[in-house]
């Protein structure tokens, strides 16, 4: 090999070098690899706090680190129509209806309710409900300080959800808040509606 071939190689070869190590450098600086607990989706494993919330007696129980209250309307005062429960991400009715359904008639009802500005609405599944069950609390088994309004306790006032019972298909799962119970019978029974929005749910009919 000449002199000269062998330093155009020699001259090549540094040119070239930092050209390549370049192409391996990114192009912007890495993203963040960690994110905060508000950034985390919500899952079922977490456990909230939700007694750190507002003492306003119009917005009792919001903003904790379970519940935020969302929705708002009416006048003079806009108040919260609905509740975020941050530890599954479900929306629900912050005043549910005291009223009496059959479970084909709570379905429908839940699927065209507005509330606070919004609809669709659902009837949950007995999964759902059940999750806002507090065991440690009762009259309402719910969680301490919670901010939900008009939530019927007496013995006998339970609210449908539309699971159905899967050995039974004349029967539907409802819940009761006095002392958290978990039953199912017949759909043509009359039982309240609690909606709500979000999640996956099934087919309630």
């Amino acid at each position: 090999m000449s002199r000269h071939l062998y330093s155009a190689l020699i001259i090549a070869a540094i040119t070239a070098g930092p050209a390549m190590a370049g192409d391996l450098e990114p192009s912007s600086p890495p993203g963040p690899t960690m994110k905060s607990l508000n950034e985390v989706p919500p899952t079922w494993s977490r456990r909230l706090d939700s007694t750190n919330g507002s003492t306003n007696p119009l917005i009792i129980g919001c903003g904790s680190s379970r519940f935020v209250c969302i929705f708002s309307s009416g006048s003079p005062v806009p108040l919260p129509k609905a509740v975020l429960d941050n530890e599954t991400g479900l929306v629900w009715d912050r005043s549910p209806s005291p009223d009496d359904w059959q479970w084909s008639s709570a379905v429908r009802r839940c699927h065209t309710r507005e509330v606070g500005g919004r609809f669709g609405w659902r009837l949950p599944t007995v999964e759902e409900l059940a999750s806002l069950i507090d065991p440690s609390q009762t009259s309402p088994a719910l969680p301490e300080s919670h901010p939900f309004l008009n939530i019927q306790v007496d013995p006998g006032h339970t609210y449908w959800t539309q699971t159905t019972d899967s050995s039974n298909e004349s029967d539907a799962w409802w819940v009761e808040f006095d002392s958290h119970t978990i039953d199912a019978t017949s759909k043509g029974g009359f039982r309240k509606t609690w909606c709500v929005r979000g999640g996956h749910g099934t087919g309630g009919l």
